[in-house]
């Protein structure tokens, strides 16, 4: 597993969240070969997979145009907590309580929800 970064700094709080993105993407793509057979259920597992994996192109292009004093900045102490708090809920193995659809939706609202909070 990946290491959470020590500083909360503008750059690790992007690296975080990159991390967090991908491993969505990753859940998300699992599901949607698990539930391949469930066409409504794999288009929308694929849509939000393409969905991680831009959201993270956006955090490489921040981070590659961003001014050194930029990225060294601090972020706020709350801000930091809930992003390393997301982390950790994303890289518990989420897919071992997949037992069914219904528990698939679940893991997936439970990822939507944490980004828009």
């Amino acid at each position: 597993m990946p290491r959470v970064p020590n500083e909360p700094t503008i750059q690790n709080l992007i690296e975080l969240s990159f991390q967090i993105h991908y491993r969505a993407r990753n859940v998300y793509r699992e599901l949607a070969k698990r539930f391949s057979h469930h066409e409504p259920s794999a288009a929308l597992w694929k849509s939000l997979t393409e969905d991680e994996e831009a959201q993270a192109q956006v955090l490489t292009d921040v981070l590659v145009n961003a001014t050194v004093e930029k990225l060294v900045s601090p972020v706020p102490a709350d801000t930091w907590a809930n992003a390393k708090r997301i982390w950790h809920l994303v890289h518990q193995d989420l897919l071992a309580t997949v037992k069914n659809l219904k528990d698939a939706h679940g893991i997936a609202y439970q990822l939507e929800y944490l980004e828009v909070k």
